[in-house]
């Protein structure tokens, strides 16, 4: 297996962690598969890519911003407008589209965090679900800046992905409550407002997040407090503005939710979800590059960053 391709079954296999950080090594895996098949062709290469574009977006279906980066970088191939290239031409083109995507949507995320970071007030207790490359930089900044608070968060089951954010704040020195997924009603009071990354934001408002956040969602409403989500607007469902519902990814493994003794019992099922829809209306509002957003906004706030991507495009 080449080396692009198995970073596309990583991906897949979820070995690599948070929607941004997974939409940048998607854009590393077209780099990498173009120059793979440079020497074989130009039809080869041309191909090859977009089979490469396709598989990774199948690989996340519930993470827009890996389908929005491969379509940003193969949309000549996908328009015919690449006719009578060269395969060196079309890695080239490759190349250039990746590095415009990946500049601008960093440019985004060091936004996110910044925003996110006015958040968190000295002496107060944020409460997070899951792991999020988002959350881990906007919670790390914000200590950077000297101010001293405490994190409660889920182990976020079966995976225990809250397991991962929790150690990556300790070795930062931010003091942590680690607590079950059915224990988030019980703990919630103690928190001054909760925090959660985003996979996906549809066209309605709504987020696509891990298995879990809409129970947070629902203990928040409950308690009375605040709720948000923080990603760019490079998350953005193309599809769901088109009214085309949104993969939620699944696993085909039970992730030890059976025990040993009835794994194998053909009379069981094991259902293990892994993505799920919390409708806009439950938060206070989503924490973006364009600042604090009501969720409904991010409509607008796609296509500002599609005219600005447009701007940079020789």
């Amino acid at each position: 297996m080449s080396k692009a391709l198995q970073i596309i079954h990583d991906i897949a296999e979820m070995k690599v962690r948070g929607a941004h950080l997974i939409a940048q090594t998607a854009l590393e895996a077209l780099m990498m598969r173009a120059r793979e098949l440079a020497l074989e062709g130009a039809e080869v290469c041309r191909t090859g890519v977009l089979a490469a574009a396709d598989q990774l977006t199948a690989a996340q279906p519930s993470m827009a911003g890996v389908e929005n980066a491969c379509a940003f970088v193969v949309a000549p191939l996908r328009a015919g407008e690449t006719e009578g290239w060269s395969a060196r031409q079309i890695e080239g083109m490759i190349a250039v589209r990746a590095a415009i995507f990946r500049e601008r949507f960093q440019a985004a995320q060091e936004a996110v965090v910044r925003t996110g970071a006015t958040l968190i007030r000295d002496g107060s207790t944020v409460f997070v679900h899951s792991y999020s490359g988002t959350l881990l930089a906007i919670l790390q900044m914000a200590w950077e800046e000297g101010k001293r608070f405490a994190v409660v968060g889920t182990e976020s089951r079966p995976y225990g992905e809250g397991r991962v954010l929790a150690s990556a704040l300790l070795k930062h020195g931010v003091p942590y409550t680690l607590i079950t997924d059915a224990a988030i009603v019980h703990t919630l009071p103690r928190a001054d407002l909760a925090l959660v990354g985003v996979d996906t934001f549809l066209a309605t408002g709504a987020v696509v997040n891990k298995m879990g956040t809409l129970s947070l969602a629902l203990a928040c409403r409950y308690h009375a407090k605040p709720l948000y989500a923080a990603g760019s607007s490079f998350k953005f469902s193309v599809a769901s503005q088109r009214g085309e519902a949104v993969g939620l990814k699944t696993r085909p493994d039970d992730a030890g939710i059976a025990p040993p003794e009835l794994a194998d019992d053909p009379r069981l099922t094991v259902e293990n979800y892994f993505f799920e829809i919390i409708p806009g209306r439950f938060f206070e509002g989503v924490i973006t590059e364009y600042g604090i957003r009501p969720p409904f906004a991010m409509l607008d706030l796609w296509a500002q960053t599609q005219a600005a991507l447009a701007e940079d495009t020789p």
